[in-house]
């Protein structure tokens, strides 16, 4: 009879190890799930930030570039006119610019190259 009872309680005790051990390897699981999720959730939300600020940075720049085309077309504009008004046309297609003058003398320019003028020489 003692030897029946410690039996069991060997048995017993295996039993309590083996679904303690399946216990601790399924909380396992799902804390590392949780985890991963997590941190996949914090880089989404920084990698969102990121670029919402660069979009901003872009379209403040995108901004200024709008107004600086705007002065650009308004000094050309006015540059032609200034010249018109002594004699001499000018009008730009594309890359082609024609210059005429009263006398009837006309010369063509086209653009060989662009040419970044912010880039450093």
């Amino acid at each position: 009879m003692i030897s029946a009872s410690i039996a069991d309680f060997v048995t017993v005790g295996n039993l309590i190890s083996y679904a303690l051990a399946i216990a601790i390897a399924i909380g396992g699981y799902f804390a590392i799930r949780s985890v991963k999720k997590d941190t996949l959730i914090k880089f989404q939300s920084e990698t969102i930030t990121a670029f919402q600020q660069r979009l901003e940075v872009v379209e403040s720049d995108m901004g200024k570039l709008k107004e600086e085309k705007t002065l650009l077309r308004h000094q050309l504009e006015t540059i032609m006119l200034a010249l018109k008004q002594r004699g001499i046309n000018v009008t730009i297609d594309g890359d082609l610019i024609t210059i005429s003058d009263a006398s009837g003398r006309q010369s063509q320019h086209r653009r060989t190259a662009h040419k970044d003028a912010t880039a450093p020489p």
